[in-house]
Parts: C-alpha cells; sequence; structure tokens
C-alpha cells in the first residue's frame, strides 16, 4: 500500500529479516534471479547504498532498540552509488513485523544544512517535520551505514527482497559521499524480506535454506555499537603524550589496586562488554603468548582526558593465534628453527583448554555475577550471528578460495614440504569445529 503525500511518498510493508551464511546467500541469489526481477536502479544485479542516521540528544532511537521495543522510529538521509541525483529524507516507523516508511527528496543543499544542524528553507512537509524536531531534539547526524545491495522485486503483493553485504559504518559527516568506513563484523549476508499485503507461496518455497531463522538486527545500532568499540581518542603532539602515560598508568594501578586488595567490585572501573569481548576472543582462538600467559591485551581509554572514563581494553600482538601450537619458552631462550635442547619447542594445544587469562578471568569470578552473565549473553549473540559455525567455516573457506586463486596454497606446501595445499587450514577447521563445542558447554556451565 503507498499513500502519496505532497511531493513524497508513503509506504507500508511487512518487515522479516534474517542474517544468512555466504553460502546461503550465493543459493538465495542464484534462485531468486531465476524467479523474481532485479530492481531497475541496479548496476550488474546490484547498488551501493548510504544511510546517515540522525538521532537526537538523549539517543532515543538507539535505546529504542537496544531496550526491544517494537513501537519505535529513526530518521536517515540515503542516496545511491555515492552520488548526489537523487538523495531522500526518511522516516521509518517500526511496529512489530509492519513498517511505515514515509521519504521525500532532497538537494544536496538541504542534505549539507541537515548535518549543520540548520533548517531548510521550504521543501517537502516531512522535511519540514524533521526541521522542526531537529530544532526541538537536537537531531545530529549520529553514523553513516553503507553496504551492497542486491535487491529483486514482484509486484504481486509488492514484495521486495534484499541481500545486504559489506556492511560499514563511519563518521565522516564532513565528507558524506566520499568517505570510507569501518567493517562490521557480520559474516554472510543480510535477507530483508518485506510484503505489502501477501507473500505468494512460490517465493516463500525459494526462501527456505538451511538454519533459516528471523534476526532482530539494527544496523543503526549495529553501526553505533562498532563505532564505540572502534574509536579511540589519542593523545596529539608531546604534551598530551606526556600527561598521558601517567594517566593511564595511574588508571591501570587504581583498578588493580581495587582488584587484588579485594576492595569491592572493579565493573565501575572497566567496560564489562569490552572485557567480555576480549576474553571471548582469546578463549576461541586459544591467543597464547610464546611464554605462559595469554597474548597481551592493551589498555586505554577511548577519551584519556576524562577522569570517569573506564578502561578499555584490545588485542595486542597476536601473531601466533591460531597456530593451534605454542612455544613455551621465552623467545630469548629459543634457537635457530625454534629448537631448545634439540626438541621443537611446541605443544599441542586440545579444544577444550581453557587459557588462563589473569585479570580477564575476573569476569567469571563470583564477585562479578554481572561479568558471568555478559559472557554468557554475548557468547549467545555471536553463536547467532558472525561466530556461528557457518559463518566461521564460510569465512575461512573464503580464504581458502583467495589463496587458491592465486596459486599461493600451492606454492606454500612446494616452499615448506607439506603433502597437500591447505593443511593447515584444514586443520584450523578441524580444531575450531571442536573448540566451538568445547567452548559452548564451558561457557553454559559458568
Amino acid at each position: 500500500m503507498t499513500v502519496r503525500t505532497d511531493a513524497g511518498k508513503a509506504v507500508r510493508r511487512y518487515e522479516l529479516k534474517y542474517l544468512v551464511s555466504p553460502a546461503d546467500a550465493l543459493v538465495l541469489e542464484a534462485r531468486l534471479s531465476g524467479l523474481l526481477a532485479y530492481d531497475t536502479h541496479t548496476r550488474d544485479g546490484s547498488y551501493e547504498v548510504r544511510s546517515i542516521y540522525f538521532d537526537d540528544a538523549g539517543d532515543t532511537h538507539l535505546k529504542e532498540v537496544q531496550d526491544g521495543l517494537s513501537d519505535r522510529s529513526k530518521w536517515r538521509i540515503r542516496f545511491y552509488n555515492r552520488s548526489d541525483r537523487y538523495i531522500s529524507l526518511e522516516r521509518k516507523r517500526k511496529r512489530n513485523a509492519m513498517t511505515l516508511k514515509e521519504s521525500c527528496a532532497i538537494s544536496r543543499a538541504d542534505l549539507e544544512a541537515l548535518m549543520e544542524g540548520r533548517s531548510p528553507r521550504g521543501g517537502d512537509a516531512l522535511l519540514r517535520s524533521f526541521s522542526a524536531a531537529q530544532a526541538a531534539r537536537g537531531y545530529r547526524p549520529r553514523v553513516i551505514i553503507d553496504y551492497q545491495r542486491v535487491p529483486f522485486i514482484y509486484p504481486a503483493g509488492n514484495v521486495r527482497i534484499t541481500l545486504d553485504r559489506q556492511i560499514r559504518c563511519g563518521n565522516g559527516f564532513e565528507a558524506p559521499f566520499d568517505c570510507d568506513g569501518l567493517s562490521i563484523p557480520v559474516e554472510g549476508s543480510l535477507l530483508e524480506v518485506k510484503y505489502a499485503d501477501f507473500m505468494p507461496d512460490f517465493i516463500r518455497l525459494a526462501l527456505q535454506v538451511n538454519h533459516l531463522a528471523p534476526a532482530s538486527f539494527s544496523k543503526y545500532a549495529v553501526g553505533r555499537q562498532t563505532l564505540h568499540y572502534m574509536s579511540i581518542n589519542y593523545p596529539t603532539g608531546m604534551e598530551d603524550y606526556n600527561g598521558y602515560w601517567p594517566f593511564a598508568a595511574q588508571s591501570i594501578k587504581r583498578m588493580l589496586d581495587k582488584l587484588y586488595l579485594e576492595e569491592g567490585d572493579v565493573s565501575d572501573m572497566w567496560d564489562v562488554q569490552n572485557a567480555a569481548d576480549m576474553w571471548l576472543f582469546n578463549q576461541l582462538l586459544y591467543s597464547k603468548d610464546t611464554s605462559e600467559h595469554a597474548k597481551n591485551v592493551y589498555y586505554s581509554k577511548r577519551n584519556w582526558k576524562d577522569v570517569d572514563e573506564r578502561l578499555w581494553m584490545t588485542p595486542w600482538d597476536i601473531d601466533l593465534t591460531m597456530q593451534l601450537n605454542f612455544c613455551v619458552h621465552d623467545s630469548g631462550m629459543l634457537q635457530q628453527d625454534h629448537r631448545y635442547d634439540g626438541k621443537v619447542c611446541t605443544v599441542d594445544v586440545t579444544p577444550d583448554m581453557i587459557l588462563p587469562m589473569g585479570l580477564l578471568d575476573y569476569l567469571t569470578e563470583p564477585e562479578c555475577p554481572e561479568g558471568r552473565e555478559m559472557l554468557k549473553s554475548r557468547w549467545r549473540q555471536l553463536r547467532l550471528g558472525a561466530w556461528s559455525n557457518d559463518s566461521i567455516m564460510g569465512y575461512i573457506e573464503e580464504k581458502r578460495a583467495l589463496l587458491d586463486e592465486s596459486g599461493a596454497g600451492i606454492r606454500d606446501a612446494e616452499r615448506w614440504s607439506h603433502e597437500k595445499p591447505f593443511f593447515h587450514i584444514e586443520r584450523i577447521e578441524s580444531w575450531l569445529s571442536q573448540r566451538l563445542i568445547a567452548l559452548d558447554a564451558y561457557i553454559a556451565s559458568l
């Protein structure tokens, strides 16, 4: 159902979302291309979508998503293939599975005004409505999301099916048509199924693939979260550096003193979700150093001058990760060919081994119930998405294909006298499959 409003339009549809593996995405695209027409605006079957999402001073729309509200809305500006030939302002409202999208065309000058918090003159009723909301509630651009979209359409039932891949986010608001973004950690594609009145049975049957289950996925919310965890306010200039290091050291010492002197919960001093992500990341890869401890964790602060900013952690020096064995002596004791006293200095890591991680293991202690619940919740979320068996194995197979096409796999086998190419990749796949089973059981027991 489409309702015209001034120069704009409003489209009401049911909308369902699914996260699909790379292999299933290829199957779906092949099936749908034989049954449905591509959107007429595509180039060779796809186009790039770029959306600039706005939120008010209180991040109302982000919180609506995070709280799982079934009745919510969002504002965005959208254009295609990084061109200003057609730019639209959109308000999308959602109630359960039903969405209402209102849109109107705007000019590049209108876009620039809205990005700067200024109200364009005149325009469509929807543009005037957003300008009023911007003045009253302080709407500002929060994140830029872009992705490659493969769109299919079918007129009966006003059906629209899209596969979105290569989802990225950024905050280059000063150059919205030119900036590049960070990859969002989503393996595979986001399948969106939209229809107004009914879904024809032959399309419903064509969408049946392995492990297809509805997913709650907001590109806006995931993009905001990715920027939050990927951005750091680095010190600049010698004056900043000279102030940063003692400041960071004091913050870390304060947390460690509180922890080891048993002066209570330290969760108010670090970002629990970030710490949980670090613990899960190191456990999945058994990221062990050349000595008897986990790989280094780099402690920092996103805004280092903010005294109340919680400590933030990121992987550091993970060159031995995923090698399935590790040196058990410090690097200074190693001789040529990683031999020590005539023996190769490695031991096998079994898939059920749990890696001790010092400070991060505090998350699993009785004194930190929030940490244990965060580990369980985050693990369940990752296992349904980027860390599902299909996603992980699909990613490895994608890289294997690149090595195969380039001939690098054969050259590696010849250089190191392997019996066959991809010997290590097959070992990684086998080990990771068992590792995921072991971690499923261990994390559920916390």
